[in-house]
């Protein structure tokens, strides 16, 4: 997975097979959501560093809910070395590719809310809060 990026940049790459096992391989390897299940890569993106890191963002399934995630996974080839730096949960479609230069402070919609595990934890502690308040 050899790049011509410029140190340090990040630029957009293809969605090739290589990139997908990466994803597989993050998915199997974070240790947040256990029972997740790889389905697709929606982009990929890498950076050289000291090694390269991909910042790949794929759907998944956790039963029968479909989110998107991120995913950094570090490689040195050279070492024989893999490691998911970051893997976290999009509050997005997992049907539509998240904002990735979006404004700060935007509104956005989040269509699976009601099914949305976060959204629903938020609800409920928001409501604890404002009886609390009562």
């Amino acid at each position: 997975m050899a790049t011509n990026g410029v140190v340090g940049g990040i630029e957009v790459i293809p969605i090739t097979h290589e990139i997908e096992e990466l994803a597989r391989f993050a998915v199997e390897n974070q240790k947040t959501y256990p029972n997740l299940v790889f389905r697709k890569v929606v982009s990929a993106r890498q950076q050289v560093v000291s090694g390269i890191l991909y910042y790949i963002t794929l759907e998944a399934a956790e039963g029968e809910l479909i989110n998107s995630y991120e995913t950094k996974v570090l490689v040195k080839e050279w070492l024989h070395y893999k490691e998911v730096v970051e893997f976290k949960r999009l509050l997005t479609s997992p049907h539509q590719e998240p904002q990735v230069d979006g404004k700060l402070g935007g509104i956005k919609v989040i269509p699976d809310a009601p099914t949305n595990h976060e959204i629903i934890e938020l609800a409920r502690f928001a409501v604890d809060e404002h009886n609390k308040k009562e």
